[in-house]
């Protein structure tokens, strides 16, 4: 598709026209999504990304402000979602690696607290999280599901389920220092 007609889909969108956004779906998805792709190395993150990038655009009505060049808007949205992604997945390694001593059996604080006083720290805790992420923590770490299994579950994308995963290892990284 020329230049022109990306300009004449952002006229038509900019009033309102779902057809203009079917186009525009339709017409740029699988190239965002290959995108996305080589910079995430997973097609389901990367179609995740590329849809949330099309909820937001319509939803929020992105596309009123923008003059032209819609496609380099779509391109540099998808890199800067992507790289977001890589950063928020390194962090979530990195405090899952730290969380995960706490469902080890030979963790240190076993040797000072008991079993059963660990599992009313940890519960307590849990139940300080917020409802979303508390789920999707216990059904990770206590049910031994995966991310797909709770995405799955939930109706929720894998993509949001490591959002989550995040926002509750964080919280019960403060709550358990104090």
């Amino acid at each position: 598709m020329s230049a022109h007609k990306y300009n004449i889909l952002l006229n038509r969108l900019k009033q309102a026209d779902t057809e203009a956004f079917n186009e525009l779906y339709i017409g740029t998805r699988e190239r965002l999504f290959v995108y996305a792709l080589t910079i995430v190395k997973d097609e389901i993150i990367a179609r995740d990304i590329v849809q949330d990038i099309f909820i937001d655009f319509w939803d929020k009505q992105i596309f009123q402000n923008i003059q032209t060049g819609i496609i380099s808007y779509l391109l540099t949205t998808v890199r800067n979602r992507s790289i977001d992604h890589l950063k928020k997945n390194n962090t979530h390694k990195k405090l899952k690696k730290e969380f995960d001593y706490f469902f080890e059996e030979d963790y240190y604080i076993s040797k000072k607290y008991d079993n059963e006083e660990l599992e009313i720290i940890l519960k307590n805790a849990i139940k300080q999280l917020p409802l979303m992420p508390g789920k999707v923590f216990l059904l990770h770490y206590l049910e031994k599901k995966s991310h797909q299994e709770i995405a799955d579950m939930l109706g929720i994308s894998k993509h949001t389920v490591s959002n989550h995963m995040d926002r509750a290892l964080k919280q019960l990284r403060g709550i358990l220092k104090k």
